[in-house]
């Protein structure tokens, strides 16, 4: 069995090193009651990353506290932005903060009558301050009956069609 020479070992082991650290980024950080834009600064400067607000709806003076000791840096991200109704991806150096979008869902089950029964579920947001809304009506259009949000926003609409 030949054996590498030094350089392609070192060479070889600083790749995986490298990979190590753009895949697996663990963060350290440890504040309390600061503005999610003092914590944003903070991750950015400990991790190299940075963060692109690309949706209007991101209150960076809303107070948090965040605990994380050597924690996937997608876990510190999630303390920092919990309670927003946010999105947001990671891109190469780059984490992305967006809009939550609508999130629903269907539900599909056939009955005896061969009657397609859907289950449509979904939730409601006040766009301003992305705060679930209560009550609100949620109908579709042509048919009968509808559905009214809870207190957590959500609603279930039943759907029956042949």
């Amino acid at each position: 069995m030949k054996k590498l020479p030094r350089k392609h070992l070192l060479a070889l082991l600083l790749a995986c090193c490298f990979s190590i650290s753009v895949f697996g980024q663990q963060v350290s950080l440890n504040v309390r009651n600061v503005s999610v834009k003092t914590a944003i600064a903070k991750v950015e400067k400990i991790t190299g990353y940075s963060f692109i607000l690309g949706s209007t709806k991101v209150n960076t003076g809303k107070i948090i506290s965040v605990s994380a000791n050597n924690e996937p840096l997608k876990e510190v991200v999630d303390q920092i932005l919990a309670g927003q109704n946010l999105d947001y991806e990671i891109t190469g150096k780059s984490i992305i903060v967006k809009d939550r979008h609508l999130v629903m869902g269907t539900q599909i089950r056939s009955n005896k009558n061969n009657i397609l029964e859907h289950k449509l579920v979904g939730h409601v947001y006040d766009a301003d301050n992305n705060e679930p809304l209560i009550g609100v009506t949620i109908k579709i259009k042509g048919e009968k009956g509808g559905a009214i949000s809870d207190l957590n926003g959500e609603y279930q609409i039943n759907v029956n069609s042949r």
